[in-house]
């Protein structure tokens, strides 16, 4: 799955996050601006739903409106076992935090 994020409001994407699944760990890792940063963890609070937190203070959090594309991309060998339907947006549109 891909994260998209603006952070100076002028709607093109400043940082990549791609999660990954590591064993049984879920982290997300940032790249954009020419630097690439440490993963951070992802939590799954439930079935349909995946958080992370960016540190404030870091380039990804400035201070001010971050913005947010979800884009997923699957990508297992394995049979689904209720199909391969995601519930990521289809649409390629900001969402301001």
């Amino acid at each position: 799955m891909k994260v998209f994020l603006n952070v100076d409001g002028d709607a093109s994407v400043d940082y990549v996050g791609t999660i990954k699944k590591t064993g049984t760990t879920l982290s997300v890792f940032f790249r954009g601006q020419g630097n690439a940063f440490e993963a951070l963890p992802v939590q799954r609070p439930n079935l349909r739903s995946l958080r992370f937190t960016v540190p404030g203070g870091a380039p990804l959090a400035p201070n001010g409106p971050v913005s947010m594309i979800v884009q997923s991309h699957y990508v297992n060998t394995t049979t689904c076992n209720r199909g391969c339907l995601d519930v990521a947006p289809n649409s390629f549109a900001w969402i301001t935090l």
